[in-house]
């Protein structure tokens, strides 16, 4: 049975609802890689670094006062660092909760209070080598937009890249932010029949031997 390979309870694996934040849905259905805590974490933590560099130079390479950032995700699977990231970025989460029009006000009021630190936008490119991955990204990055009111905001790129491709280090050394939670679990620890029970999806989300 496929759920022995990591000795982990049967309910990891059964289907769950979209995990809802104030801001955005994370649905993880179809990708090998469910959320966690880490993944909240990271987006945190790399906005709050970026955000620090920003305010250390004036704002000439961080919040957009003068500059429209870039920013690549790679391995992004559901998009939850991303998603976190541009939350903070963008003033997801100093805007009012919606109610009525919500489009609308909220974009108003990303303007005047949150967009201030990227009052010009985000370039965001998204890198994975699953498919059906980067299929659940764009639902939660085109739901969070409509619902923030940012659609206009948000430069999307969306790609099907093995990071390991080495034609791809040049396009990412020019961007102005990197994020990535890779796999980190090596198949050296596993039994053959172990992997071999593995589906793919799931070998390319959690082994190390990918991203």
């Amino acid at each position: 049975v496929s759920v022995l390979y990591w000795r982990l309870p049967i309910w990891v694996y059964l289907p769950m609802p979209p995990f809802r934040t104030r801001c955005f849905t994370v649905d993880d259905s179809t990708c090998g890689m469910k959320i966690g805590t880490d993944g909240f974490l990271l987006g945190l933590f790399a906005a709050a670094r970026w955000r620090g560099s920003a305010s250390a130079d004036g704002g000439g390479s961080g919040c957009g006062r003068r500059h429209r950032p870039s920013v690549l995700d790679i391995g992004t699977g559901s998009g939850v660092v991303l998603l976190t990231w541009l939350q903070d970025a963008l003033g997801w989460d100093r805007t009012p909760a919606p109610s009525g029009a919500e489009g609308q006000s909220n974009a108003a009021a990303i303007e005047a209070r949150g967009g201030e630190w990227l009052a010009e936008g985000v370039d965001a490119t998204a890198w994975d080598i699953d498919e059906r991955a980067l299929e659940s990204f764009r639902r939660n990055m085109d739901a969070a937009c409509e619902h923030t009111g940012t659609r206009s905001k948000v430069q999307l790129s969306v790609a099907v890249v093995d990071a390991r491709d080495r034609s791809k280090a040049a396009s990412a050394a020019s961007m102005d932010v990197i994020l990535s939670n890779p796999p980190f679990f090596a198949d050296t620890k596993l039994l053959p029949q172990q992997l071999a029970a593995m589906p793919q999806q799931r070998r390319w989300a959690r082994l190390r031997t990918s991203l």
